[in-house]
């Protein structure tokens, strides 16, 4: 009897181990177009980075990272409350200090009651000005800011060195249990191999 057939399921499991362990090296390498035996192989993620980039650019712009729903979300009223008991210290602090610095006579024919009058007209008028000013700013930052292209060159620059670092420690074990369950895999389909040739003397 040929005792070498007993080996099967440990050839099978090291064919599934070997698959797998292919798979996820022909993701990230060859970093570059290197000839092998005539062809030119390139690992996938290398090789497809401008496409990936361009995709996700798409998408964190269109679901993620939307320009008119930071400028509606800044000049939003909500938004617009949150700053103020910020700019009522500054006006209070300009009537009171800086225009006395800057303008005395003026300031020595100003009492506290018209300093009050004066700070409520303008809080009255910025709370008006600040949303107009915010949609203002932030329209001009949609019309030359843009978004897709921005965040395409960001992807575009990173090393694929560093993605396959970085993507190898993030999904190491996923990547782990893939090797582990095509070796496994492999071994199962091997012990049913070699039933097969022993029930088939």
């Amino acid at each position: 009897m040929n005792y070498l057939i007993y080996l099967i399921p440990l050839f099978a499991a090291f064919i599934g181990w070997f698959i797998s362990w292919g798979i996820i090296k022909i993701l990230f390498q060859p970093i570059k177009p290197t000839a092998i035996l005539g062809f030119k192989l390139q690992g996938i993620l290398p090789k497809y980075q401008k496409f990936i980039a361009t995709q996700l650019a798409t998408i964190i712009s269109k679901e993620v990272v939307s320009l008119r729903d930071i400028s509606s979300k800044i000049s939003s009223p909500s938004s617009i409350e949150k700053i103020i008991p910020f700019v009522d210290e500054k006006v209070d602090h300009f009537l009171r200090v800086k225009l006395a610095e800057k303008m005395p006579m003026i300031s020595m024919f100003i009492g506290d009651a018209t300093l009050a009058e004066l700070k409520f007209v303008f809080m009255e008028e910025l709370q008006i000005l600040f949303p107009e000013l915010m949609l203002h700013y932030t329209s001009g930052m949609i019309a030359e800011y843009n978004v897709e292209t921005v965040i395409e060159t960001k992807i575009l620059n990173i090393n694929p060195v560093e993605v396959a670092q970085t993507f190898k420690l993030l999904f190491a074990t996923p990547l782990n249990n893939f090797i582990k369950t095509s070796t496994l895999f492999g071994f199962i389909i091997g012990v049913f191999q070699l039933l097969l040739v022993i029930l088939a003397r």
